[in-house]
């Protein structure tokens, strides 16, 4: 029998269990325990694309399979930017275990996965998150990052903040704390200890000299959101070392602009959760954590919501006659 997990079975979960989730399976990402193909993109129209990946997890015995669209003229419309599906399949039985809606699961994963990164990076004492930005992964950030911090103060720039005002009303409603909207990504950036940039623009929105010491920057951004020259000039990590150089992002156009090898990356995050390289070694550090998608976080994301309503979820016969 297959169950079916529907978009508001999704919303269902507790956000620290799903942070121990993502890690753990960088763990195992780390210790050769998950193989992840290449993931591959189509282009659609409008800068919108097709994503199509799976991984496997060697310890469980499973795979997971996604498609998903991703149809950025939706932005600001109160509808998602990204939707698809996954199948999640025992590898010994051939059986399908699950029917997974992904619109919640690829928000979730992605908050979570920051979440991972920025308890090994961000500082301790951090306050005031800032987010250039204020679509859905804002508020999805905003929901985990205020139960892992003392965070006092949310600060927020959009360039249009007063057209989708359903972020803000969920983040004021989930964390308590409202978002100061600010007069440029530069202002955030003045103020903020965790910086979220999660954007649709493809030109530079915040720079190396935007930054101050102690900065924590969460780069989610297919492009140049993020300028290069942070990359160059600060502590830089990603979350998996063939992402970063196939998809583009500043660490990929830096890549082929040869002013940047592979190796002058601090690591990525398996390595931190392996501790196989150091993680914040001070409060003056400037890091970045460049963040573009690993199948790893949708199969421990698509694992723990299977877990969660098995048994209680609608299950079908997709074999029957």
């Amino acid at each position: 029998m297959t169950t079916i997990i529907t978009r508001k079975q999704t919303r269902d979960y507790v956000f620290t269990e799903v942070v121990d989730a993502i890690e753990e399976s960088y763990r195992l990402l780390g210790q050769g325990q998950l193989v992840l193909p290449p993931r591959f993109f189509t282009d659609t129209e409008n800068g919108g694309d097709y994503l199509y990946s799976a991984a496997t997890n060697l310890k469980r015995k499973t795979f997971v399979v996604r498609g998903s669209a991703f149809m950025p003229w939706n932005a600001g419309k109160g509808v998602s930017t990204v939707t698809g599906a996954y199948m999640y399949s025992s590898f010994l039985t051939g059986e399908v275990l699950a029917m997974v809606e992904g619109t919640e699961v690829v928000k979730l994963r992605t908050a979570a996965k920051s979440a991972v990164a920025a308890n090994y990076l961000a500082k301790k004492n951090s306050s005031v998150i800032g987010f250039v930005g204020l679509g859905q992964q804002a508020k999805m950030h905003a929901e985990i990052l205020t139960q892992l911090f003392p965070i006092t103060s949310l600060l927020g720039y959009s360039r249009n903040p007063q057209g989708n005002p359903e972020p803000l009303t969920y983040i004021k409603e989930r964390t308590g704390l409202e978002v100061t909207l600010l007069e440029s990504p530069q202002a955030v950036a003045a103020q903020a200890d965790i910086l979220v940039v999660a954007t649709h623009a493809t030109e530079p929105l915040v720079s190396y000299a935007d930054l101050h010491p102690g900065q924590l920057v969460l780069a989610l951004d297919h492009a140049e959101s993020v300028a290069k020259d942070i990359v160059l000039q600060a502590k830089t990590y990603v979350d998996y070392t063939p992402t970063a150089e196939n998809e583009n992002a500043p660490v990929k156009m830096l890549l082929q602009e040869g002013k940047l090898r592979i190796e002058d990356i601090a690591g990525e995050l398996s390595d931190l959760v392996l501790q196989k390289v150091p993680a914040r070694t001070s409060d003056e550090e400037i890091i970045l954590f460049q963040s573009l998608g690993v199948m790893n976080e949708d199969l421990a994301t698509v694992e723990y919501l299977y877990e969660r309503n098995k048994g209680t979820a609608e299950s079908v016969d997709l074999i029957g006659e």
